[in-house]
């Protein structure tokens, strides 16, 4: 892993519900999920991070945001009420907001 973090865990959730969870080192090659249908939220996982690559919203701050790559890190697309937040794979959740 980049930055010497390992064993992240990639989060994926809409609204407050997890639609999706992997460990990064289980991701062997790129894989799509379309986390949202109204606002068509694409959300691209690698070995090394995730990103959210489409979003028909309308300010797309969710795009812009780039890949993360860090535990602690978050994308979200306020409109369609996703998140994609990497964490460290042992590590519990402090504070869930929604």
């Amino acid at each position: 892993m980049s930055g010497g973090e390992e064993n992240l865990r990639v989060v994926v959730r809409k609204d407050s519900d997890i639609i999706y969870s992997k460990s990064l080192s289980d991701i062997k090659s790129p894989i799509e999920i379309c986390a949202d249908e109204e606002y068509n939220v694409k959300v691209l996982l690698m070995s090394d991070g995730a990103e959210i690559v489409h979003s028909e919203c309308v300010d797309r701050i969710c795009v812009n945001t780039g890949k993360i790559t860090h535990s602690g890190q978050a994308a979200v697309c306020l409109p369609a009420h996703v998140s994609v937040e990497l964490r460290g794979d042992n590590s519990e959740i402090d504070v869930m907001v929604g």
